[in-house]
């Protein structure tokens, strides 16, 4: 089964708007995905490179801001597994051994229909990366968690890989 390596947020209430307004960014700066099958709020995507992409748009965004009105948050993923603990706290140990002792980094979690609470889900998860410099504001390194169900979707991004639409309208 292919698993997506691009997540887009939107809003559920205009999910028609914001798929025709992805499908136009993305002929902008000349790139290709796939939708697979999508949750309430999220779009999942499958493309060729998803952080050239996110790139790319992100260059699209500092530049006009208001062409993303539906679209909130563009997510390459790097690797799946089930969302129980033990294989979260796998996936974040693999991904924080690409973390420099001198990179500063924060963990970011999203969950979405999971029971777990976000805070002590991110204890439960941080407590496997061994790095000493933490930055809740300006890290090198993010390592995303993303929780869809009974799946979690995991990337080390720096700030350009990770795209928050919000940001260029301010």
């Amino acid at each position: 089964m292919v698993k997506p390596n691009l997540l887009v947020t939107y809003d559920p209430a205009h999910e028609n708007s914001a798929k025709l307004e992805v499908e136009q960014l993305l002929k902008s700066v000349r790139e290709k995905v796939t939708f697979l099958k999508s949750n309430e709020g999220v779009f999942n995507l499958r493309t060729k490179d998803s952080r050239k992409v996110v790139r790319k748009l992100t260059n699209l965004c500092e530049k006009y801001p208001y062409q993303f009105n539906k679209t909130f948050k563009y997510i390459p993923i790097d690797k799946w597994s089930k969302s129980s603990v033990k294989n979260m706290q796998r996936a974040v140990k693999s991904l924080a051994k690409d973390i420099k002792d001198k990179e500063s980094w924060m963990m970011s979690v999203k969950k979405r229909s999971h029971r777990m609470s976000e805070r002590s889900l991110i204890l439960r998860l941080t407590e496997h990366v061994d790095k000493p410099k933490v930055d809740l504001f300006n890290p090198d390194k993010i390592i995303k968690v993303e929780l869809i169900g009974k799946e979690a979707g995991f990337a080390l991004l720096n700030d350009k890989e990770y795209l928050r639409t919000n940001k260029f309208k301010q």
